[in-house]
């Protein structure tokens, strides 16, 4: 065979085995790693819970609470109203429903039935408010600076705190047994309550004013985010300020683990912050584009999740940081809720509710699987350059024939 066929031939068989490589990689689907399902609902979707074993999310937007089963195709059932719900969570045992709606009222519901147990009136619109792990104790916060600890089941008010006039109560975080109550105003104050009988521990004040505000299952530890930027985590047992974190845009939502280790944050600057409580040293960030609107940590303090204006779900390992997914919606995120394990996770994106079911483990190698195939083309393209300029090498010095 003389030079030049030879050349040919090898560039031949070593093209034709790259694009080979190329077209099977290109035709193996790579297993997702979640299940996904969508429900679309008239009036938006404004906020969104879920219990504790991931079975029931609770949602809500303008003139309707739902819920959903999870793996069912449709609702289980749907309350009405001709009025916007601006607050919603279900316990964490999955046993009841709250909601808060713009003209002054809050409803109780059985979350089986969907029937309303109790119709609060409250001094204006319900902006906030926040369960007890059990349900059997309610904090809500109105535009008119009032607070309220409600007892639901005996369809009473155990107590009633009042802002100054012209405060708005923006943030709320009730610990899951029901032991301490994180608060936060629009004038920038932070107060933390013994929740039993509303004895105030501490406040404190910031520049500017308060998003959102998160405990720990136990209430030990409470965070909270404000338009100024920065994190701030209490000692709640006395109201201590443990320390402040500086991000470069407002901090929109805050999320902390339910042992009271981690502090996870999002804020307007597009960081996703993840926070070691004791020392408020950061652990890793991440950055999506445009703002963070949504995070939240499982309790269990093993799986974040971030959203925000670029319609997509972050799924991270809380440890490390590794993005475990990223789940596409049509626009712009506004509520995340998870369950203990943080292997189901429901989420609000426009007018749609998506719940999503992580197959574990959620570890780093659900993102580093790759086909074999594609990780042989990865191998052979370089290995294939190498041998085409070895040859052209040896043929230029030694002048090869055959």
């Amino acid at each position: 065979m003389n030079k030049p066929i030879f050349t040919a031939v090898t560039l031949i068989l070593i093209l034709t085995v790259q694009f080979a490589l190329i077209s099977y990689g290109k035709n193996v689907e790579i297993p997702k790693t979640y299940e996904l399902k969508v429900y679309r609902m008239e009036g938006g979707v404004g906020s969104v819970s879920m219990c504790g074993d991931g079975f029931l999310a609770a949602a809500a937007g303008r003139g309707y609470v739902t819920l959903i089963k999870y793996g069912f195709e449709s609702p289980t059932w749907t309350f009405r109203r001709n009025d916007l719900v601006d607050s919603l969570d279900i316990s964490r045992d999955g046993r009841y429903i709250a909601a808060g709606m713009e003209h002054a009222a809050v409803h109780f519901f059985n979350a089986n039935a969907g029937t309303p147990l109790w119709s609060f009136r409250s001094d204006g619109p319900a902006l906030c408010l926040d369960m007890s792990g059990d349900g059997y104790l309610t904090a809500v916060g109105t535009f008119f600076g009032v607070l309220y600890m409600l007892d639901p089941l005996n369809r009473s008010v155990r107590w009633t705190y009042r802002y100054p006039r012209n405060v708005s109560v923006l943030a709320l975080a009730l610990s899951d047994g029901g032991e301490t109550l994180a608060s936060g105003t629009s004038d920038g104050t932070i107060s933390l309550f013994s929740a039993a009988e509303g004895r105030l521990i501490a406040s404190y004040k910031i520049q500017g004013f308060i998003y959102f505000l998160s405990t720990s299952l136990d209430g030990g530890v409470a965070a909270a985010g404000g338009s100024d930027g920065s994190v701030y985590c209490f000692a709640s047992n006395d109201g201590r300020l443990k320390w402040r974190y500086k991000a470069e845009g407002a901090i929109r939502s805050v999320s902390v683990s339910g042992d009271g280790k981690l502090v996870l944050a999002g804020g307007y600057d597009g960081g996703v912050y993840m926070l070691d409580a004791e020392a408020g040293k950061l652990v890793w960030n991440h950055w999506i584009k445009g703002k963070v609107k949504a995070v939240h940590l499982s309790p269990r303090g093993n799986v974040a999740f971030a959203g925000g204006d670029d319609g997509v779900l972050y799924v991270f390992n809380a440890e490390t940081g590794w993005l475990l997914e990223s789940i596409e919606s049509e626009s712009w995120i506004t509520s995340i809720s998870s369950s203990l394990e943080g292997t189901r996770a429901v989420f609000a994106s426009g007018d749609k509710v998506y719940l999503v079911g992580l197959k574990p483990p959620l570890t780093e190698e659900q993102e580093g699987f790759k086909p074999p195939f594609v990780l042989m083309f990865q191998m052979a393209a370089p290995t294939a350059l190498t041998i085409a300029l070895a040859l052209a090498l040896a043929w230029r010095r030694k002048g090869w024939g055959v």
